[in-house]
């Protein structure tokens, strides 16, 4: 089999191509490996000119918290405009359903300390705290529909799973809806952030 020259085949339109690459640029992007939706946040927020809300449905927080401090602390270490996040909302599974469900052995007994710990770590970092952000935490009134992360009009979400041990956990695929093309979806995404309980 030999080496296709694109300039001498005349069956192959680089005007179709080139079209049919662009749409599937559009496509969501599924993330499985941390790094990668690390890069989309960070990307999604420092390419921002206005600040957004960055809302957050989480486990244990072990990904978002930590995030969040080497985001502001690399603005300030190399003396760059704060991150544009007007406020940061964390939702998370109640106390009450962690303790429920870490006695019948659904989540890992530590979850419910883990996530405690984070969130304190969060709501009491200095670096964040001088910026100005407002953190917000609430629980969710169950088990919530989906774990991820909505900004402006990036959407990462995956879902709730349970591993070969039983376990409830958010270690799975991350997809990444952005644009106005999945506006309807975006749009029900704020509307659970924004429900009580």
């Amino acid at each position: 089999m030999g080496i296709i020259d694109l300039n001498l085949n005349p069956q192959i339109n680089v005007q179709n191509f080139s079209t049919r690459w662009s749409r599937l640029r559009r496509e969501p992007r599924v993330y499985s490996e941390v790094a990668e939706y690390d890069m989309a946040l960070t990307r999604a927020i420092s390419r921002s000119k206005e600040p957004h809300d960055l809302c957050c449905s989480v486990g244990t927080a072990d990904f978002i918290v930590p995030w969040l401090q080497r985001l502001y602390r690399h603005a300030e270490a190399n003396f760059k405009p704060s991150p544009k996040i007007q406020k940061i909302l964390i939702r998370h599974l109640p106390y009450k359903l962690i303790e429920e469900l870490s006695k019948c052995g659904v989540l890992d007994s530590g979850f419910g300390n883990t996530l405690r710990s984070n969130v304190f770590n969060l709501t009491n970092d200095s670096v964040i705290g001088n910026h100005g952000v407002k953190i917000e935490v609430r629980p969710w009134g169950q088990v919530p529909p989906f774990h991820g992360h909505l900004y402006s009009l990036d959407f990462l979400v995956g879902l709730w799973s349970i591993d070969s041990a039983g376990r409830l956990h958010v270690q799975t695929p991350i997809t990444h809806l952005k644009g106005e093309r999945f506006a309807d979806r975006l749009a029900v995404a704020r509307k659970a952030f924004t429900i009580d309980p």
